[in-house]
């Protein structure tokens, strides 16, 4: 039996000890301060991305793109089912963009779900 495959974007704030045990794809968020992009929890951590809001820095966040989520879905193997979570729709786009990356993808079985949440609310979803 395929199984089910969790993807979720970055918001859930996964330990990487635990996503990796369970096999979670993650998409995700931008962080920019000025013009610098970073990738949330890759190039950016969370106690360098408090800290530097804390020295007053200015950070903003862009929602990952539907490609990127199609990418996300087209690399679970074919006849597995998708549940991906995202941050809640009234805080981010990112649910539109997993969205539209789910109609991109018609012959898959895809369930998006919008937590209506984020941060330890997403990660509980998850």
């Amino acid at each position: 039996m395929p199984g089910v495959q969790i993807v979720c974007d970055s918001t859930a704030d996964l330990e990487p000890e635990f996503r990796d045990a369970h096999g979670i794809r993650v998409v995700r968020l931008k962080v920019i301060f000025g013009e610098q992009v970073l990738e949330d929890g890759v190039s950016v951590l969370p106690d360098e991305l408090y800290r530097r809001m804390r020295a007053g820095e200015k950070a903003r966040t862009s929602q990952p793109t539907p490609a990127e989520f199609e990418a996300a879905y087209r690399s679970v193997p074919v006849g597995t089912a998708i549940v991906c979570t995202t941050i809640s729709a009234d805080l981010s786009g990112t649910f539109a963009s997993a969205e539209q990356a789910r109609a991109a993808v018609p012959d898959r079985e895809i369930t998006v779900v919008d937590t209506r949440t984020a941060a330890v609310g997403h990660n509980a979803v998850v």
